[in-house]
């Protein structure tokens, strides 16, 4: 016995077509509206983390540039004092104290704010030694004198470098012999400094290679939180700070300052600027709109594809009803009855 099909109501036909229309448009045009999505999102993201690191580098080499050029400062001071033509006659010529610690030390330790001043004969002997805090305070220089060794043979020609320091100084153009300047970013006493030291150079033609004896005006800057607050300001940098050791807050940078054999000399620590924040702050808004028009979009083109679905199924139906009834009387023809069959 042979039972009829069941035939599909309208709303299942519509359900049907619908269905297809959904699978075969619909879902394309979400993958894509999705990936548009993400892509967006991503660059946006990806751009603003690339600015942050960007940013961060560009702090750390004005911070090193900042330093070079404290530095190189320190040393103009110093030279500007030992090459005057009184200096030469008062240190050089014939020793003379008290116009050396008033033309000199105080000069340096108090107008230039370096914290210790020494001058040191053509034997490495010290003929004055002063600190800023205190005119007469010499200890500080059998504590410190090994921390100096490095520069003095370097500048008496007996060391070619200073590999415990970063160098300041320009090489001379001779490669050995004495120089008459040096400046190196390095520790004195247990804390990070530049140290600054110029001969007294001689009236007499002798070459400054050659001038191995001459006396020696050196200088120590601590690089303390007065300078820091200095550098801090020209170049806006938030919480410019030595550490040692402390907690760092997770969102600061952190500038290791190390001389050429890697170790530390100092480490410093600020909060950088974020300009990835500030990117990510003025795109949203856009982002914001683009979403919403993709998803007023995607609306948009639901709406019209069920709507047109829903038409085409009634066309179907109503074609349907034409091919499998009379058009006169409204009776079943022979394809229904062969399609029941």
């Amino acid at each position: 016995m042979l039972v009829a099909a069941r035939p599909r109501s309208p709303e299942e036909r519509n359900y049907t077509s619908w269905d297809r229309a959904r699978l075969s448009v619909v879902v394309p045009i979400g993958v894509i509206v999705a990936v548009a999505i993400v892509c967006i999102v991503v660059a946006v993201l990806s751009s603003a983390q690339r600015a942050d690191v960007m940013a961060v580098e560009h702090e750390k080499s004005l911070l090193s540039r900042a330093l070079s050029n404290e530095g190189e400062r320190v040393l103009r001071e110093v030279e500007s004092v030992a090459t005057a033509a009184p200096t030469v006659d008062n240190v050089r010529a014939r020793f003379n104290y008290d116009w050396t610690v008033q033309r000199v030390g105080l000069l340096l330790a108090r107008n230039f704010e370096h914290d210790y001043v020494v001058v040191l004969d053509g034997a490495d002997r010290p003929l004055l030694t002063m600190s800023s805090r205190n005119a007469a305070d010499t200890a500080w220089f059998a504590d410190g004198h090994a921390d100096l060794s490095g520069l003095l043979d370097y500048m008496r020609g007996r060391a070619p470098d200073m590999p415990d320091a970063i160098r300041l100084s320009q090489a001379s153009l001779s490669e050995g012999g004495a120089h008459p300047v040096a400046a190196v970013i390095g520790r004195f006493l247990h804390r990070p400094a530049i140290i600054a030291a110029a001969a007294v150079r001689s009236t007499a033609p002798v070459p400054s290679a050659l001038d191995t004896t001459a006396p020696i005006v050196l200088s120590v800057r601590f690089i303390d939180r007065d300078v820091l607050a200095d550098i801090a300001s020209q170049l806006r940098l938030t919480h410019l700070r030595k550490i040692d050791g402390a907690d760092l807050p997770p969102n600061d940078s952190i500038y290791t300052l190390t001389d050429p054999h890697g170790g530390i000399i100092a480490r410093f620590a600020w909060t950088p600027k974020q300009p990835g924040a500030e990117i990510v702050a003025s795109v949203v808004p856009f982002v914001a709109v683009a979403l919403a028009g993709f998803a007023l979009l995607a609306a948009f083109v639901l709406r019209y594809m069920r709507r047109t679905a829903v038409a085409i199924a009634a066309g179907e139906t109503r074609l349907r009803h034409l091919a499998m009834h009379d058009p006169l009387c409204g009776l079943p023809n022979r394809i229904f009855f062969s399609e029941r069959l």
